[in-house]
């Protein structure tokens, strides 16, 4: 079969969805009719095949129901066709076929989610290592976001979103392994950066991220993604990190130093900058810090309580569980000493370590907490649990 001389059309479908023939464009926040879109997408996409009325009237009204679909397909259609007569192509666009419609097979078509499929598929049969990051590089840059993204109540087009959103993450994730292996640190983080950029919930990625930036010679960058990695899925999943998260906490809050002989530059490394508040710690370093207290206590007989504040789980809704969490962290803070530490448990949890004569004390520094905590009317009101270390 000849191939065809008609200039090409390119279409965009990954993180928006635009046409293009030459200067002539048409992009979807233009022209904002769902169904027009979808008809387009699907036209394209299965251009190399006919397409029944009956097939169209399914993917265009799936829930709905119509008097006349026919009519209503062919109203579409016409809207399809004018909007196109923009690019000004030199050839139809939507012909009329076997009693339906059909994208002009005779049109060569570029987009990018097609290549970006095949280049995902090309590069799993790469025998050449260097080849195979070079094809995988190529793809990902294609993916500039998810598959129609403003169009998701689709039966057809979650389907593709799902496919290739998968797709997408395996590729990353073996991209950024091979760039972990091979050392290049700084490549994979920027790499886990824009991923994150369009899929902001993956823990895989987050976790990737900051072993490279770990990895990479910046322990106190890893430190601070972890804390924010650790606040967003508190914040959007109600959870704490997965064991392999902490496991990782582990290593980067412990990693080695190097060799320095000038003490006065240590000691400078040691201390805090500006120390405000409470000392809100990760549960980890609560721990230890917890167990010496108990050595302390020991030794000394001091009297130290441990202060178990929970969100009672009956309230379920997210934002206002988070909103109570926050509100209640500020008032911790601002109620007891900077010597005093805390620590979040739990997505509803704190637990606090607090130096006291006696229990009347304590339960007194406690009622300051929700003094201060309660000024919000709207919150949700804490349960407590108090027990003293043993000496």
């Amino acid at each position: 079969m000849p191939q065809s001389t008609l200039p090409a059309i390119h279409m965009r479908m990954l993180g928006a969805c635009t046409i293009y023939f030459q200067e002539h464009s048409i992009r979807s926040t233009d022209h904002h009719s769902k169904k027009l879109w979808i008809l387009l997408s699907y036209m394209v996409l299965n251009r190399n095949r006919e397409i029944s009325q009956e097939e169209y009237i399914h993917l265009l009204w799936q829930k709905e129901t119509s008097s006349n679909p026919s009519g209503a397909l062919k109203t579409l259609m016409h809207r399809l066709k004018k909007l196109l007569s923009s690019l000004s192509y030199p050839e139809p666009v939507i012909l009329p076929y076997h009693g339906t419609y059909a994208f002009n097979p005779e049109i060569p078509c570029q987009i990018d989610v097609e290549e970006f499929s095949s280049l995902c598929r090309t590069a799993e049969m790469e025998r050449d290592t260097t080849a195979y990051q070079n094809t995988l590089k190529h793809a990902l840059t294609l993916y500039q976001g998810d598959f129609l993204p403003d169009i998701r109540e689709n039966n057809w087009i979650s389907s593709l979103h799902s496919k290739y959103h998968a797709l997408y993450l395996h590729s990353a994730r073996t991209m950024i392994e091979l760039l972990m292996k091979s050392e290049a640190y700084a490549q994979a983080a920027n790499l886990c950066w824009q991923v994150l950029s369009l899929t902001p919930y993956e823990e895989s990625i987050h976790y990737h991220l900051i072993h490279s930036l770990y990895l990479s010679g910046s322990q106190q960058a890893a430190l601070t993604q972890y804390n924010t990695s650790r606040e967003l899925f508190l914040s959007h999943f109600s959870q704490l990190p997965s064991e392999r998260f902490l496991e990782l906490y582990r290593i980067i809050s412990t990693g080695r130093n190097h060799v320095e002989t000038d003490i006065e530059l240590i000691q400078d490394s040691l201390t805090e900058k500006s120390p405000t508040g409470t000392f809100f710690c990760e549960y980890e370093i609560f721990k230890e810090l917890y167990r010496l207290e108990t050595r302390v206590v020991k030794r000394t007989r001091s009297s130290i309580y441990l202060c178990l504040i929970t969100i009672p789980e009956t309230y379920t809704d997210k934002n206002i569980l988070n909103q109570s969490m926050l509100l209640l962290k500020n008032a911790i803070i601002n109620s007891l000493r900077a010597s005093d530490i805390f620590t979040r448990y739990s997505p509803s949890q704190y637990l606090l370590l607090v130096p006291a004569p006696n229990m009347d004390v304590i339960k007194l520094i406690l009622n300051r907490i929700f003094t201060q905590y309660h000024k919000n009317k709207e919150v949700i009101k804490p349960e407590y649990a108090i027990r003293k270390l043993q000496s």
